[in-house]
């Protein structure tokens, strides 16, 4: 956006920057995160887990610097921890892959576990504590002139998005 190449992002999370007073974001959804386990795996069967009891697991992420893989750090230290990273991905399938081979578990929005693909079988488990969650939301810059279609893709975005965003 500060290149001028695109007018308006989709991000998660919220962007943390120094300059942040110059770009506006607004949330769309919160969604909730699942503990994604191998099938095999020790916790598979139970319904809800605490992070905390993952503490010495192996982690599969995305690659440094995207959203999701800042994430799941966060929610790892907050239940008191730093993830050991096994793996790292540049998609959410190949996570899911990775993790269905027994590579690793990993925090992944719900729907990406809820229609495996052949040979993928991650198990979500919901984690109680600390809630997990990922907020997206629609980001453009304060100080920049949106052009008249951008404009109104951010506001139709922003007037039908799900009540409960803020």
């Amino acid at each position: 956006m500060r290149a001028g190449t695109v007018d308006l992002a989709l991000t998660a999370p919220q962007p943390r920057e120094p300059r942040a007073r110059a770009l506006r974001w607004r949330r769309l959804l919160t969604e909730p995160l699942g503990l994604a386990v191998p099938p095999d795996h020790r916790l598979a069967g139970r319904k809800r887990v605490q992070l905390a009891e993952l503490a010495d697991e192996p982690f599969v992420v995305l690659r440094s610097g995207m959203g999701l893989r800042t994430i799941v750090e966060e929610a790892c230290r907050t239940a008191g921890f730093t993830p050991r990273i096994a793996f790292e991905g540049d998609e959410v399938a190949t996570l899911r892959g990775l993790i269905g081979a027994g590579l690793g578990v990993s925090l992944l929005p719900a729907h990406h576990t809820e229609e495996p693909r052949r040979g993928e079988r991650a198990h979500l488990i919901s984690v109680v504590a600390p809630v997990c969650t990922r907020e997206i939301g629609l980001a453009w810059l304060a100080d920049r002139l949106l052009p008249p279609a951008a404009r109104a893709f951010r506001d139709h975005v922003l007037r039908t998005r799900p009540p409960r965003a803020p």
